[in-house]
C-alpha cells in the first residue's frame, strides 16, 4: 500500500498503523498496542504521542515493508487456521500453522527488504496470534465456515464486511512466484478460495510438504537449523555438566574425607579386621565417583598401602 500511496502522493510522509487490535475493543476503551511503521523518525514520534493514550500504545519502527506484508498475509494463515477450527482438528495442528505461517510471512518478508526482527513484534507474531485464533476475526470465521462445509459463497453472501484474506491470498502467490519464495500454506488457502480445491485436499497437500526448517522463522535452511540445534546442546550440556559435575565432586570429597576418618579411627581399635576395613572401601568406592570405573582398582590398592603404612606407624608407636 506505501508504493501504491507514494505514487499517488510522491510528496506524502507514510506511516503505517497495525498490530493485535480489534476495532470493537479499542473503541470501548479497551487495553491495546500496535504497531506504528515511519521511515521519519521525527513523525514518528509526533504520531506516537498523538496516537497514545493510558490504554493505547503504539512501538515506533522504520520497517514499512515487514509490517505492511505481516498485516497483509495473516489473514490468509487465519483463514487457514479456521479451516483448522471448523474441522475441529486441535489446537496442536493450529499451533503448527500458525508456526509454519510466520515463517512464510517472514521469508516473504525478507524478499521484500524487510527485516525478520519485525516478525517476532506486534505487528508479527502478535497479530498473527489474535487474528488466528478469535471468532471475532472475519478471516477466520470464514475460515470456520469452510471447515463446517459452507462454500465461499454462501459466506461471503451474507457479510457486509470485507474479508481481505480472499483477495490477498491471490496476490500474495503472484508475488511469492514473481520473488521464488516457497508459500506452501498460501498456496493451498487461495486454491481452495480461488482455484475450487476442495478443503480436504488442500488439508492432504499441505500435510505432504517436507517438514525442513522448523527452527527459526526464517526457517527453510537445514544448515542453519543444524548449527542452532547444536549450539543449545553445548550450552545445556556444559552448563548442567559444570554445576551438576561440580557439586556432586564436592559432596563425594567431603564423603571421602569422612569415612578416610572413619577408617582410620576403626584400624586404631580393631586392629587387623580387614572384613570390616574392606567393608568400608566399598562403601567408598559406590560414593567416591561418577563413572570412573577404569581408575577404581588404582585408587583402592593405593588406599590399602596408605592404610598399611598407617597401622605399621601404629604399630611401632605402639611397641616403643
Amino acid at each position: 500500500m506505501s508504493q501504491v500511496a507514494e505514487e499517488v502522493a510522491p510528496k506524502a510522509k507514510i506511516s503505517i498503523l497495525t498490530g493485535p487490535t480489534f476495532a470493537a475493543e479499542i473503541a470501548r476503551g479497551l487495553p491495546g498496542a500496535v504497531t506504528l511503521a515511519c521511515k521519519d523518525e521525527k513523525l514518528a514520534k509526533q504520531l506516537q504521542s498523538s496516537l497514545g493514550s493510558k490504554f493505547f500504545r503504539a512501538y515506533v519502527t522504520d520497517d514499512v515493508a515487514g509490517a505492511q506484508v505481516s498485516g497483509a498475509i495473516k489473514n490468509v494463515i487465519a483463514i487457514a487456521c479456521g479451516i483448522i477450527h471448523g474441522r475441529n482438528m486441535g489446537d496442536s495442528a493450529r499451533a503448527a500453522l500458525v508456526t509454519r505461517g510466520l515463517a512464510e510471512i517472514t521469508r516473504l518478508t525478507v524478499a521484500l527488504g524487510g527485516k525478520k526482527e519485525t516478525m517476532l513484534g506486534l505487528c508479527g507474531i502478535g497479530d498473527l496470534m489474535l487474528t488466528c485464533s478469535s471468532m471475532q476475526s472475519r478471516n477466520f470465521s470464514l475460515g470456520a465456515a469452510l471447515g463446517q462445509g459452507k462454500t465461499l459463497d454462501e459466506v461471503l453472501g451474507t457479510r457486509k464486511e470485507v474479508t481481505e484474506g480472499v483477495h490477498t491470498a491471490k496476490a500474495t502467490i503472484e508475488l511469492a512466484k514473481k520473488l521464488k519464495v516457497e508459500m506452501p500454506i498460501t498456496t493451498a488457502v487461495n486454491k481452495c478460495l480461488n482455484e475450487g480445491l476442495s478443503v480436504d485436499r488442500a488439508i492432504e497437500d499441505c500435510s505432504k510438504e517436507e517438514g525442513v526448517g522448523g527452527g527459526p522463522p526464517g526457517g527453510g535452511c537445514r544448515g542453519q537449523s543444524l548449527f542452532f540445534s547444536l549450539c543449545l546442546f553445548f550450552f545445556f550440556f556444559f552448563f548442567f555438566w559444570g554445576r551438576g559435575g561440580g557439586w556432586a565432586a564436592r559432596q563425594a570429597w567431603k564423603t571421602n574425607a569422612l569415612l578416610a576418618r572413619q577408617i582410620r579411627t576403626l584400624d586404631l581399635f580393631l586392629g587387623q579386621n580387614g572384613e570390616r576395613r574392606d567393608n568400608l572401601l566399598v562403601r567408598r568406592a559406590q560414593l567416591s565417583g561418577r563413572g570412573q570405573h577404569e581408575s577404581h582398582e588404582k585408587g583402592r590398592q593405593g588406599f590399602l598401602l596408605s592404610l598399611e603404612r598407617r597401622q605399621g606407624d601404629c604399630r611401632h608407636r605402639r611397641s616403643g
